[in-house]
């Protein structure tokens, strides 16, 4: 398994979503249909002897690679063969066809790096029992490996729970691997001035397995990646244990949240919490009460406790910060995690976001809810899929080498000799079967939205992804599918092709004002970028005047229209106009303390509208309103 999260860093900066809407519950997105139908999906060919050769011949030299690791035999250069072997496989062979080799290839090397990075040969020794005795701990854990993982240390991890569980191991294998790759590192939390380190891993994992029955997801069935979300417990053995003896597996985490008595002594007074002063424990939380932070981290403590993936969300203006609870919400046919029920109404515009607790990056609201599809795709299909992403990755980062010294074309991209229109569709092939196979996988959308804003797809090339990405996500996760569709649509250079697209972009999600919003809002800044102010003008009034009270980027809309008052001829009394009606519309938060207010589109908003109007000298109007939100004229 090559190191390729380095090799394409360059690219994958382009590629890396910025924007998050919130996560949006399946109703919302339902008949969304973009403007151009894809073509009919043509009829899968009959396989042909030379794929199944390839086929063939992949399997014998992953069975002869890892009979040559469990005999002991030096990883490091088996690794490599392999790794060489993907990348030719990359480079020539049909993903769909032959997508059992790749998963072949792609397993075994995942294997070797497991072992090729153990260092200690005693860890090395109890790997290659583990590969013999729980065979199927160890590919979910090869499988679940990423480029963040620091491997010895997941090695290490894995041999000392092996030694401990033996081939229990298989019987949650799912669970052993998300305990390797989140533990590979102290796991805390940083609640405001508390901090809490989770305990033991192998007491977690002993917790988890012999309580499995009583958990209403099982254990069992749920895929690794979504279960470092219930893994990162940070509460000890003995919390978990009482909260899941009290809520007995209760799937309302948005109920926990709002049950913890809100501290308002502390708030007004800035006096020490109780829960502080006596110790950060689930049930001190439940019985002290706390900010909203405490409230997120007690719902979401209580979430993993009943094996429910649980996150705290958190979300930041220019005011205050705030904590909400994110949780999945799974009955078999849909998967999506919720992010509403346990959140204050008042911060419904905020954009969220949490630490992944096996990579520490930041995921924001709309990927994260993509990540619940994983619950819906096999896992022969997943892991499937993460093989062909590592091909697909690994001739990328052949195709793109990092070098000093890069020539540009110019539109400003970078010029890949070696990135030829064939290979650019190679691996925009590998990434759509990928994707195909496995939806939710973020890693296959990346790979392909990242090749083509390198600048080397062609507009068909472009216009395809861009169709597949709205027709796959758009039911469910439209939040997700329009984060990757922006830098798909940035891409294009000219601005009448880019606009055409935001067009066909925002008439696909019409249905859904705050994500339509988003739309134009990217609109907008095109239009500047090209000094077409009345265009950006238009679009920014948009947002105000139909979405000020929801969309996450109303009070950035009204920061621009400002901005752009000179340039469209337009007095600043004219723009305090414009905000005064979109502050109307919003909605007051349930309560005026900065704690709750500060975060509000109702509040921000307020201000900017309270600033426009002194600067137009309209005192009286100041005066009122610089009352309402609880501010000094």
């Amino acid at each position: 398994m090559r190191s390729v999260g380095t090799c394409l860093m360059a690219v994958i900066v382009c590629a890396v979503f910025t924007w998050s809407g919130s996560a949006q519950q399946p109703a919302n997105d339902k008949g969304t249909t973009p403007a151009k139908k894809s073509a009919p999906a043509k009829p899968v060919p009959k396989a042909n002897p030379r794929n199944a050769s390839e086929i063939t011949l992949a399997k014998e030299l992953a069975s002869e690679s890892m009979a040559a690791l469990l005999k002991g035999e030096d990883p490091k250069p088996i690794e490599e063969k392999l790794d060489a072997e993907l990348v030719r496989l990359a480079e020539e062979s049909d993903p769909v066809r032959n997508v059992e080799g790749f998963y072949a290839i792609a397993s075994a090397s995942r294997s070797a790096a497991l072992l090729s990075r153990a260092g200690d040969p005693a860890v090395r020794e109890a790997l290659i029992a583990a590969f013999q005795k729980a065979p199927r701990f160890m590919n979910e854990l090869a499988m679940a490996l990423s480029e963040k993982d620091d491997v010895a240390k997941v090695s290490a991890l894995a041999a000392r729970l092996f030694k401990a569980e033996g081939s229990r191991l298989n019987d949650f294998a799912t669970l052993g691997a998300a305990i390797c790759v989140v533990h590979d590192r102290e796991v805390f939390e940083q609640a405001n001035e508390n901090r809490v380190v989770a305990d033991d891993p192998l007491k977690l994992f002993d917790f988890f397995a012999d309580n499995a029955a009583r958990m209403p997801l099982g254990l069992k069935n749920v895929p690794v990646q979504l279960l470092v979300l219930v893994v990162d417990a940070t509460a000890k053995v003995s919390e978990l244990q009482w909260a899941l003896d009290k809520y007995r597996g209760n799937r309302d985490l948005g109920a926990r949240f709002f049950e913890i008595q809100y501290d308002q002594s502390h708030f007004r007074t800035g006096a020490p919490k109780r829960v502080t002063a006596e110790g950060l424990t689930l049930q001190n939380i439940s019985k002290y009460g706390g900010v909203c932070i405490d409230q997120a981290y007690f719902a979401s403590e209580v979430g993993k406790a009943s094996g429910i993936p649980a996150v705290i969300m958190t979300g930041q203006s220019a005011e205050v910060g705030h904590a909400w609870v994110a949780y999945l919400v799974w009955n078999g046919q849909k998967a999506i995690f919720d992010s509403r029920q346990g959140r204050y109404p008042d911060y419904r515009a905020v954009v969220g976001f949490i630490v992944d607790p096996q990579t520490g990056e930041n995921v924001v609201e709309s990927e994260l809810s993509l990540r619940a599809a994983l619950a819906l795709t096999p896992s022969d299909k997943r892991q499937r899929a993460t093989a062909l992403e590592d091909a697909g990755y690994a001739l990328a980062a052949k195709l793109m080498p990092r070098e000093e010294g890069y020539a540009m074309d110019a539109s400003g991209h970078v010029i890949h000799e070696k990135l030829t229109p064939e290979m650019v569709s190679r691996i925009l092939a590998i990434s759509e079967a990928a994707a195909n196979l496995s939806p939710g996988s973020i890693r296959a959308w990346r790979l392909g939205v990242a090749i083509g804003t390198s600048g080397r797809w062609t507009i068909e090339q472009r216009n395809r992804w861009g169709e597949a990405i709205l027709k796959t996500l758009a039911n469910g996760y439209l939040a997700a599918a329009v984060n990757c569709l922006i830098p798909v649509i940035k891409s294009a250079d000219d601005l009448e092709e880019q606009n055409k697209m935001w067009n066909w972009l925002f008439e696909g999600v019409t249905h859904n004002g705050d994500i339509a919003s988003v739309v134009r809002f990217n609109q907008a800044e095109m239009f500047e970028k090209e000094h077409k102010p009345d265009k950006a003008w238009e679009c920014y009034e948009w947002i105000l005047r139909l979405y000020s009270d929801t969309s996450p980027r109303a009070v950035e809309a009204a920061q621009r229209l400002l901005v752009l008052l000179k340039d469209n001829g337009k007095t600043i009394g004219e723009g305090a106009s414009i905000l005064g009606k979109a502050w109307a519309h919003t909605t007051p938060p349930s309560s005026l303390n900065p704690e709750f207010a500060g975060q509000s589109n109702w509040y921000r908003l307020g201000k900017l509208y309270r600033a426009a109007l002194k600067d137009a000298g309209q005192m009286d109007d100041y005066g009122r309103v610089s009352a309402r939100l609880g501010l000094k004229p």
